[in-house]
């Protein structure tokens, strides 16, 4: 912008000095002078034209910057959305899996319980058999004691002799 005031202040000017009438001669020195203003004018239009170009290649660079920073942190976003589902879909199935995995603890709790009674009432089953067995030997061995010992009419009768 700056560059623009000078150029333009510069060419009004330059523009005033010419245009005044000239009141003697054209000398060397002031030929020389107008033409080192116009090679300056000159330069300077040629180096308002390489601004303005590096300018558009600066604004453009810009746009382009803009343009990648933007699609990053779209895909940023996207990634943190689907990051953040992930999340809370594998802290769903823990939640799922520890609710399961309780289940099986105290299944597997009702079972052990389950097989102890079933050992104890094997255990009272074993000891009612071998109680059954013994009052059986018992038995049969009062029952083989009464067939060996004679009728008691015999032992009478023998008694009585004796």
């Amino acid at each position: 912008m700056k560059t623009r005031r000078y150029l333009s202040l510069f060419v009004l000017l330059t523009t005033f000095a010419m245009s005044m009438p000239q009141a003697w001669g054209v000398s060397k020195e002031i030929i020389q002078l107008q033409t080192q203003v116009q090679a300056l004018q000159d330069q300077m239009t040629h180096m308002q034209q390489s601004f303005d170009e590096r300018m558009g290649v600066m604004k453009n660079l810009m746009d382009q910057n803009t343009d990648s920073m933007n699609k990053v942190t779209a895909a940023i976003t996207a990634l943190q959305t689907s990051l953040e589902k992930l999340q809370s879909d594998n802290s769903g199935k823990a939640d799922q899996l520890s609710g399961q995995i309780q289940a099986l603890n105290d299944s597997l709790d009702e079972l052990k319980a389950r097989i102890a009674n079933i050992g104890k009432q094997l255990n009272d089953v074993q000891a009612a058999q071998q109680n059954q067995a013994a009052a059986a030997a018992a038995q049969q061995a009062q029952q083989q004691a009464l067939a060996q010992a004679p009728p008691p009419d015999v032992l009478y009768n023998n008694a009585l002799r004796d």
